[in-house]
């Protein structure tokens, strides 16, 4: 199933997306988090919701993202999950960097995420901290300009795998004020996990 993982998540890359929100023209300027604090935002996250067909994530629940501060600044990945159809577990581990162009050399919540694939060697990817509260929540964007057009996923990430109704209205608020483009969202599988 690894292997699976693994093809699927390098198809999209190589594929430019599939099945996700494509929107014509570059990706839209987005405002992140000010002030971004990794070592807050570091620990487990529990995948609330995301982006409907997310091919590298086909038939996964219990999705989960666990992120940890690295020596160098950057921050250690490990996105996991369990096959819905087979029930064997799979994992990623990449890494993490604020991207200081897109900041203007600051600590915004844009990220770029580097994770190995096979064959094609190391891929990057966006990963933009639209919202969050550190503790509870956190509203998250990325987008992939191919200057035609953009293909664009989202997530909701919350700290308890079965997050209070309060949180789930805040996340579903933030993400709908937030959120540059319409984006289909489907909620994560979290039973039984």
């Amino acid at each position: 199933m690894k292997t699976l993982f693994v093809i699927a998540f390098t198809s999209v890359v190589i594929n430019g997306a599939l099945a996700q929100s494509f929107n014509l023209g570059p990706c839209p300027k987005v405002n992140t988090v000010e002030n971004f604090d990794i070592e807050r935002y570091s620990g487990l996250w529990y995948e609330y919701e995301r982006s409907f067909l997310m091919i590298f994530e086909l038939g996964g629940k219990c999705v989960t993202a666990n992120y940890s501060a690295n020596s160098d600044g950057t921050v250690n990945v490990v996105n996991s999950q369990i096959s819905s159809i087979t029930g064997s577990e799979s994992s990623i581990t990449g890494t993490a960097r604020v991207d200081d162009e897109a900041c203007n050399n600051t600590t915004c919540g844009k990220l770029i995420v580097t994770f190995p694939m096979p064959v094609i060697g190391e891929v990057d990817g966006t990963y933009w901290v639209l919202e969050t509260d550190y503790t509870s929540y956190s509203v998250v964007w990325s987008c992939t300009d191919y200057k035609v057009i953009h293909a664009s996923y989202a997530w909701v990430l919350t700290r308890d795998r079965n997050p209070s109704e309060a949180v789930v209205q805040q996340t579903t608020n933030l993400y709908a004020n937030n959120n540059p483009e319409f984006i289909l969202m489907t909620k994560t599988n979290q039973e039984n996990c």
